[in-house]
């Protein structure tokens, strides 16, 4: 989901970090609820979407770094598993043909 600025994750971890943010970022940010990555999702860009996709995206773009995922982890989220497979099959071919 995307970051709320109320109470919830940005303030976690405003206070679980010691930030001390400057008060006119309040008001920059201004107050705003949690929102579903499906709420995202339209028809014009729903053939792209996956549940795979949205959790990537969810993992991917946390606010605290100790919760998002590491460059190792991001390659091998099940998001990727139809590209891992599609270049296994590849190379199997390659070597099929060798032979």
């Amino acid at each position: 989901a995307v970051v709320s600025t109320q109470s919830g994750h940005y303030g976690r971890d405003v206070q679980k970090y010691n930030v001390d943010l400057d008060p006119r970022y309040n008001e920059l940010l201004g107050r705003h609820s949690k929102k579903r990555w499906e709420r995202f999702v339209c028809q014009d860009n729903q053939h792209l979407v996956s549940p795979e996709a949205l959790d990537y995206l969810d993992k991917l773009l946390r606010y605290d770094h100790n919760d998002r995922l590491t460059a190792k982890e991001a390659q091998s989220h099940p998001y990727f598993y139809p590209v891992i497979q599609e270049h296994k099959r590849q190379e199997s071919n390659k070597l099929d043909s060798t032979v």
